[in-house]
């Protein structure tokens, strides 16, 4: 598998997340794109690997998170992010 790290940009990430993951061919892996703290997102799952219950608890509790909840300068994710 290559090397890859996690770009600013969340469709490279999601393209490499489906290019490493059969996200189309098993239903066991799920991709959700939500929307958190106004912010558009992906969340990948397995499917069976927890209680439904649970998977509900955690994306509903993403779902609250405010666009006020989260900090205006957050601190740089990737090395690249560093460099600029």
């Amino acid at each position: 598998m290559e090397k890859h790290t996690v770009s600013a940009s969340l469709t490279d990430n999601t393209k490499y997340m489906n290019r490493a993951l059969p996200v189309k061919k098993s239903f066991d892996i799920i991709e959700r794109n939500l929307i958190i703290g106004g912010q558009n997102s992906a969340f990948y799952f397995i499917d069976g690997f927890t209680k439904d219950e649970t998977m509900l608890k955690l994306m509903d509790s993403f779902l609250n998170i405010s666009a006020d909840d989260l900090p205006e300068n957050p601190p740089p994710l990737t090395d690249e992010q560093q460099r600029k």
